[in-house]
């Protein structure tokens, strides 16, 4: 199957997988069309899915994220599967590494039969212990009612045995190794400087070997299920061979010592923490000492298998000989050292791993393999050392003795299948839950209803037969005789009869509340009214859908003068982020359906640029919330906390949601341009004589202007409006034909000069700023800074003039053109030399500013118009000097200070340098800094600053861009937060910029 067949497949997958069983059938039969093959695929994993559980392999295994041709992908534990569940089987059925598999399979079953036929043997009992001291071999214990009791002593120095001399330096463990029960002996031992001779039998034992029984049994199996599924990686053959050597360890089947460094624990630990997860460490001394390791090992198991065949060729006594030589101890200290170093040095190489660890998926499979290790082996570890430590009888003494330690040592290596367990899990699955979701899973299983009633019915049953088997007995002496049944059936009544209320704490507990869906719906209605802005509402849905389904990330984007903003976000890297997805996307979504699944179904038209930034962002859910004539909002809901799929009832409820809150979003809009109505005609009858009736209308949708009388719109039929307390001829002169653009200050009209008979553009104040000084006083700035002004690239002011009511109007040339922000939206990043083609004519006009005493104070993307000639060169022009501070000799600038007063922050905030932000005095270094914002936007399609004052990164730039070092020189000082370091001119500025950009 191709990739792209392939990724529909995918997208259908996820889409069919949210929805409810009785939809999913018409849901296919859109998405798949007359596509039979893909119908059948998703209908093929959808089955799979159904029948999928928490430790079951999952259904689902999502290819190649780059869309390329099905292969293998390398998965977050650092090992290869294919790309999908046929290519996975196809492989693991045809890798030749299963052959060995199945040949060790043979050996484990040829080993569980000899062990399960050594269960019911008797084994020789000594009745005597010994051990090493000071050089030589002495007795250090002695069974009181073993066969050696009341001859051999503790103390006693072992001189021979059957006449070999060497156990002395050797030990006897090569002949308690064929002697058999009941066999004879005769020892020498040396006691107070005087030889003594015994002749000693073995006694007869048989000890239960059915619990090491199990627990090899239980390695084996994990091992071999390890092989079996994963037989393609080299993790998973690792896991293997550690598991299957310990459970045959544990069987007895191979003599552990030989085979003691080769257990999971030593080097096959320091191994498998060597590759897991992710890749080897870099640095060589890692691999380095994994290879000093294993050669130490093979050293270790050649002198084991040595000692193995010198035993049963030649006798005992040619092993003694050999363990008395100078080289015996060797193996022994080797054997230590190598398990030492190997225990530290995972522990180290897993630690160092993880702290470089990024991915969540890989950090949740080291924490099931670390709680594996700790639970698996922290018993084992505290049981040697109180087994050693019991050699003290200070400590032997409080310490249980007898069957007790016994049980002790059993169930201390019983924890250790944990280990196996927990690498299982880790290395075959493709998908880890968190080990928390893991312990609620887990509970809630075991709290079923079911289950309990099992439970429940287990004492219940024992309590009835011991009832019966005991008639005879009194009630009494059976509740205080038998009384621990009585607990269970008490504590498990209870269980059943609370069950509820625990499933709803342990969700509580475990981040994921139980909800009714149909009770959060109900609230959100019936709480939705009684809020009146929509920030409110956008605060209050997404907390309900937080309380409701915990989603680790959570977008809301909300409908704005025609654009969508976000209104709320769990990510705060989002604040100054555009709207990732296209109108066209936008639409296509609302007409699949209310609730779309990430990856999109190839049928939405999303682009690569859309469907990366929904991955990088772990989108999960893209809900339109859906007005009556618009889409008012997009809610984005990433991978829930649980790790588990949308459910169809999930679904259910962010549609329902999503729909009321787009009818209570949609109700606040028209009631909000019902209320702006209201204000703009009382403010501008407020502002005039009331004897004034030729007051401008203008339509809401298209900004064309109409003498008053007027009703509708010629073009769209919308009814007009009262915008502005001015008629629509100004001061007799100008003719407003239609709004081109309004700003915080003044809104700005297409108009005609009827003197002269040219095309204009006039900016009026806004209505709310009549009567105010301040407004006045920066409208008539305004012409005063532009009118000191006369250059190409800077919009020529042709008049100025005062309204009735405290108003004020301008006059300038009619630019037709698209601003650079329009562009940049357009275009998304620009090429070096097109970037040069603007700012050789930026640069130009700032530098004619500068040169006449005039900063701008708000340059940015919005103040810069361009537009191509008919010779096809760029025309740009700045404009709305609004801001602009004009630099007067000292007496001018006295009488000015109500003007451009220090400590008053004005601009625009993202494009405002810190001097400006600090509300202190600027220059034109303030107007340089806001030029490197708009170069590194223009070249890296996003603002460097995340606000105004702290930096993104070291660099502005990515590696790699042409001409990097000079350009990033240049955004370096541009944007230096000094202004001594910044360019002192916009012609030094453009001096080294434009030719770095044309290289």
């Amino acid at each position: 199957m191709d990739p792209d067949r392939w990724a529909r497949v995918k997208a259908a997958y996820h889409s069919a997988l949210g929805r409810d069983p009785s939809e999913r059938s018409a849901f296919l039969k859109q998405a798949c069309g007359d596509d039979r093959e893909i119908l059948v695929e998703v209908e093929s994993l959808l089955a799979q899915a159904s029948d999928d559980s928490f430790l079951e392999r999952p259904a689902w295994q999502a290819g190649d994220p780059g869309g390329d041709e099905p292969g293998p992908v390398e998965s977050a534990a650092g090992y290869e599967h294919p790309a999908g569940p046929q290519a996975e089987a196809t492989a693991t059925r045809r890798h030749p590494f299963l052959w060995v598999v199945w040949l060790v399979t043979a050996g484990v079953i040829a080993g569980l039969g000899y062990a399960a036929w050594r269960l019911p043997q008797d084994v020789p009992a000594f009745g005597w212990s010994e051990a090493r001291r000071g050089g030589l071999w002495r007795v250090t214990g002695v069974s009181a009612a073993g066969p050696a009791a009341g001859k051999l002593q503790p103390g006693d120095i072992l001189l021979s045995l059957n006449g070999d001399v060497y156990v002395a330096w050797s030990g006897t463990l090569p002949y308690r190794r064929v002697l058999g029960a009941g066999a004879s002996y005769r020892i020498q031992v040396g006691r107070g400087g005087a030889t003594v001779d015994y002749a000693l039998r073995t006694d007869r034992t048989r000890p239960n070997r059915l619990p090491d029984y199990m627990i090899g049994l239980a390695w084996c199996a994990i091992g071999l299920f390890i092989g079996f599924a994963r037989p393609q990686d080299g993790l998973a053959r690792l896991a293997f061979a550690a598991s299957t050597l310990t459970g045959l360890s544990f069987l007895g089947v191979v003599v552990p010592m030989p085979l003691y460094a080769l257990q999971p624990w030593h080097v096959l630990g320091y191994h498998f923490f060597y590759r897991f997860p992710g890749e080897p460490p870099r640095a060589r001394g890692w691999r380095t000492l994994l290879w000093l390791l294993y050669l130490a090992s093979a050293v270790c198991l050649a002198y084991g298998l040595l000692t193995k065949w010198l035993l049963f060729a030649r006798g005992p006594q040619s092993v003694t000989r050999l363990l008395a030589g100078p080289l015996g101890p060797l193996p022994e200290w080797l054997l230590t050292i190598t398990a030492a170093v190997a225990m530290l040095g995972a522990a180290v190489v897993a630690v160092h791993k993880y702290r470089a660890l990024t991915d969540p998926d890989q950090r949740r499979r080291f924490h099931w393999v670390a709680i594996g290790g700790v639970v698996g082996l922290a018993p084992a570890a505290v049981w040697v050392a109180l087994n050693f430590a019991r050699r003290n009888p200070a400590v032997a003494s409080w310490l249980p003795a007898g069957s007790t330690w016994s049980w002790i040592s059993l169930a201390a290596n019983a924890c250790s299948v944990a280990l196996p367990l927990c690498v299982a899990y880790a290395v075959v699955k493709h998908r880890v839950f968190d080990v928390k979701i893991a312990i609620r899973r887990g509970v809630q299983y075991l709290l079923a209803r079911r289950a309990l009633q099992v439970l429940l019915a287990l004492p219940s049953g024992a309590l009835l037969y011991t009832l019966v088997a005991q008639r005879h007995r009194t009630i009494a002496e059976l509740v205080t005789g038998e009384s621990a049944y009585l607990y269970w059936i008490l504590a498990l009544s209870l269980s059943l009869k609370f069950r509820a209320p625990l499933l709803r704490w342990l969700d509580r507990k475990f981040f994921r509340e139980q909800y009714d869906s149909e009770q959060v719906v109900l609230s959100l209605v019936d709480d939705l009214g009684r809020f009146d802005s929509a920030e409110e509402i956008s605060g209050f849905v997404c907390l309900q859908l937080e309380r409701s389904l915990h989603p680790k990330s959570m977008h809301l984007w909300r409908r704005e003068n025609g654009a969508m903003r976000l209104a709320n976000t769990s990510d705060p890297s989002l604040r100054n982020a555009r709207f990732p997805i296209s109108e066209t996307l936008l639409e296509n979504l609302k007409r699949l359906g209310t609730v779309a699944h990430v990856p999109l179904l190839a049928g939405a038209g999303a682009s690569g640029r859309e469907s990366r930034w929904l991955a990088e962002r772990g989108v999960r859910l893209i809900v339109p919330v859906v007005g009556t004539e618009r889409v008012e909002g997009v809610l984005m809901l990433g991978e829930k906390q649980s790790e588990e799929p949308y459910s169809a009832g999930d679904t259910r409820l962010v549609r329902a949601v999503a729909q009321g809150t787009g009818v209570i979003l949609d109700n606040l809009r028209l009631k909000g341009q019902v209320r702006d109505e209201q204000r703009i005609r009382h403010e501008v009858l407020a502002k005039l004589d009331r004897g004034l009736v030729s007051l401008m209308q203008e339509c809401p949708v298209c900004g064309a202007c109409y003498d008053s009388g007027a009703e509708l719109c010629d073009r769209d039929g919308n009814a007009l409006t009262l915008t502005l307390p001015v008629p629509r001829t100004i001061d007799g002169k100008y003719r407003l034909e239609q709004l081109i653009g309004r700003g915080g200050m003044g809104a700005v009209y297409a108009a005609h000069d009827l003197r002269l008979g040219r095309e204009v553009a006039v900016k009026v104040m806004l209505g709310g700023e009549f009567g105010h000084d301040t407004a006045l006083r920066r409208f008539r700035r305004e012409a005063q800074a532009v009118a000191r002004l006369n250059h190409p690239n800077i919009v020529a002011l042709h008049d100025f003039g005062e309204l009735e009511g405290g108003g004020a109007y301008l006059v300038m040339e009619r630019v037709h053109g698209a601003s650079l922000r329009a562009e940049m939206k357009r275009v998304g990043v620009f090429a070096p030399g097109e970037t040069a083609d603007w700012f050789e004519h930026m640069l130009d006009g700032l530098a004619a500013a500068h040169e006449h005493g005039v900063v701008h104070r708000d340059f940015k993307p919005e103040n810069i118009l361009g537009a191509r000639l008919a010779s096809g060169s760029l025309a740009v022009k700045i404009l709305d000097f609004g801001l602009a501070k004009i630099r007067l000799s000292t007496s001018a600038a006295t009488a000015s200070h109500g003007v451009t007063e220090s400590g008053v922050v004005l601009g625009t905030l993202a494009y405002m340098a810190p001097e400006q932000l600090a509300g202190k005095d600027v220059d034109q270094r303030a107007d340089i800094y806001a030029a490197g914002l708009v170069l590194a936007e223009m070249l890296t399609g996003r603002r460097p600053f995340e606000d105004s004052a702290a930096p993104r990164a070291d660099r502005y730039l990515p590696p790699g861009f042409p001409n990097h070092a000079a350009l990033e020189a240049v955004l370096q000082r541009c944007l230096a937060m000094a202004p001594h370091e910044r360019f002192p001119s916009a012609a030094e500025l453009r001096g080294a910029l434009i030719p770095a950009l044309r290289r």
